[in-house]
């Protein structure tokens, strides 16, 4: 109750980095989770260090013992060492995190020209994830679903297919794009580990080689004061005909993650309205009252406005259901292979898209 989120860093009364240190000095910045069994606090970084506290009466905390994780049962990681500076997103600038906006070319498989992006994440936690700064292809979903959703013999199940499996499809898309997906011949020269749509999941395994939950949907619960993840169930409502009741996916907050990153560097918009004028995220949303169920996906437009309407299909009461289309520009988001270097040149400092680095 006395713990809350800031950025992926744990703040207790105090900074994140600064307490951590001075309270945790083997814990790895970033990444911490938190479990509160009576009066108890557990905290634990990503490696599976933990520190245990007495939560007093007045708020304040006593900490115990830590227990540090031995170099030997350490997972293996991609630690922000490994990671060039250049590309580093957030600063610590005495304990105050800020982040930038870090420019980057990326050159997809199959393309003659680099794509300008941006670099999202950039910590052991995350490894080394970049995203196109704008839009880079078209997808439609609804019963016109371009990305394997659309199946079914009628134009309703095949909208309804397409949100059902929105999240995988999206993120399948993404690796096609990327040249991972396992349909695919791998590329020697492919700079990318993994894929996956923006507003999906960004975690990933220890190893930091492929996204560990973007398929899944989650939403985020608070009780006491501490912020967790709980898995997304199939939406059940009063109002709902039987044979759908408890068929489709509810809502879900997948996207807040992404959101959040992206606001703070300030990519959330974009610029070029060549792939439409909105973006897909890969998360849900249904809205339902005693008159309509909605079924929708995300979206995002140029100025970084979200909206949570996006309708696929949609059922009355009595069972009358319609279904919907939609086209929307895509951003994938890239996982780097670990080792990716910035080529020494002169003029490119990152800084703007016709200063981007470029990657090695």
């Amino acid at each position: 109750r006395y713990v809350q989120m800031l950025d992926g860093f744990a703040t207790t009364y105090a900074n994140a980095g600064a307490y951590a240190k001075a309270q945790f000095p083997n814990a790895t910045e970033g990444g911490f989770t938190y479990a509160v069994s009576g009066n108890t606090l557990t905290v634990s970084d990503v490696k599976g260090n933990t520190i245990s506290g007495t939560i007093e009466d007045n708020g304040t905390i006593t900490w115990g013992d830590e227990t540090a994780v031995t170099p030997d049962s350490q997972e293996p990681e991609t630690s922000v060492a490994t990671i060039p500076e250049k590309l580093h997103v957030e600063v610590n600038n005495n304990g105050m995190i800020t982040y930038r906006k870090i420019y980057v070319n990326y050159t997809f498989p199959g393309d003659s020209t680099a794509t300008t992006c941006v670099v999202m994440y950039s910590d052991a936690e995350h490894g080394l994830q970049i995203i196109p700064e704008d839009p880079m292809v078209k997808v439609k979903l609804g019963k016109t679903d371009n990305i394997g959703g659309a199946t079914g013999t009628t134009d309703l199940a095949k909208a309804q297919n397409s949100y059902q499996n929105a999240v995988v499809n999206l993120n399948e898309k993404a690796k096609l794009l990327a040249g991972v997906s396992t349909t695919q011949t791998k590329v020697t020269t492919n700079l990318a580990q993994d894929a996956r749509c923006v507003g999906s999941l960004p975690d990933v395994n220890a190893e930091k080689t492929e996204f560990s939950k973007e398929d899944e949907q989650i939403k985020y619960v608070t009780t006491e004061g501490v912020t967790s993840q709980v898995a997304v169930g199939k939406f059940t409502s009063t109002y709902f005909t039987s044979s759908y009741d408890g068929q489709y996916w509810d809502t879900d907050e997948n996207y807040k993650e992404d959101e959040t990153r992206l606001k703070a560097i300030g990519a959330y918009g974009f610029s070029s309205k060549t792939n439409g004028s909105y973006y897909v995220l890969a998360s849900r949303s249904v809205a339902s009252g005693d008159s309509v169920s909605v079924f929708n996906m995300r979206r995002v437009d140029s100025k970084g406005s979200l909206n949570s309407g996006d309708k696929l299909w949609s059922v009355y009461p009595d069972g009358t259901a319609n279904k919907y289309n939609l086209e929307r520009g895509f951003r994938p988001v890239i996982l780097l292979k670990s080792g990716i270097q910035v080529k020494d040149e002169d003029g490119r400092d990152g800084t703007t898209a016709e200063k981007a680095y470029n990657l090695e």
